[in-house]
């Protein structure tokens, strides 16, 4: 795969992992396509229209004239309060569960395939160091390095070249030496994802974000409230 491929891929997850945790788009498709259709939440949908009608039908009744059947319609209400509380438990249950499987769809769509690409394709290089000479290297030969292999590859590349040089194996000395010749993708996109989480927060917070009425203000509408009712 080419790296640009590689990194555009890289990319694609790491927006699509912003967004959907910003907007929860899988939970919303899911829970309309597959949970949707819930016996207990339509249950509870029917005792709620169930309610509104005898409701309804009582508050048109005098409670003095018509005492008894006032009182019939109340125990009614009473009876499906108490079974809505019952099925909101359990449909409480059942939302839980469905988030736990949510959250595994949703890692096993961005998550996994994310973290499994920036980990087999991590040390894949974008961009080369062209060094004419001696004295023409881009950076230092460290920062070369942290640039191929990253932080936890130099540990790594060292502990490799002590081994072979324990050994005497110089086969195993030159594999574990990797040379700092370019900027690895995993290097690239872990600076890049920090400048763009910073963006999108910057973006999110400005766009997305609602601007709370002072307590003081409020305090002001409703003095200016008193005084026109009392005018």
């Amino acid at each position: 795969m080419e790296p640009n491929t590689i990194l555009l891929l890289l990319f694609t997850f790491f927006i699509l992992q912003k967004i959907n945790n910003k907007f929860h788009i899988i939970a919303f498709l899911i829970n309309r396509v597959i949970f949707s259709n819930n016996a207990t939440l339509k249950e509870i949908l029917a005792l709620n229209k169930e309610y509104i009608d005898i409701k309804k039908e009582q508050d048109s009744i005098s409670a003095q004239d018509q005492y008894g059947k006032w009182t019939k319609l109340n125990r009614k209400l009473d009876a499906i309060t108490a079974k809505k509380a019952t099925l909101n438990t359990k449909l409480d249950q059942i939302t839980k569960e469905n988030s736990a499987k949510v959250k595994k769809i949703e890692n096993f769509i961005i998550k996994y395939p994310f973290i499994a690409l920036k980990m087999y394709y991590g040390k894949t290089l974008i961009f080369q160091f062209e060094h004419k000479s001696a004295i023409s290297r881009v950076l230092p030969d460290f920062l070369e390095q942290i640039c191929t292999v990253g932080f936890v590859g130099i540990p790594k590349t060292f502990i490799k070249m002590l081994l072979g040089f324990i050994r005497n194996d110089s086969s195993l000395s030159e594999f574990g030496y990797k040379k700092g010749n370019g900027v690895s993708i995993g290097i690239l996109f872990y600076c890049l994802e920090s400048v763009i989480s910073e963006f999108l927060g910057l973006f999110s917070n400005n766009v997305f974000s609602t601007i709370e009425v002072p307590e003081s203000l409020k305090k002001g509408v409703n003095n200016n409230n008193v005084h026109e009712s009392l005018d």
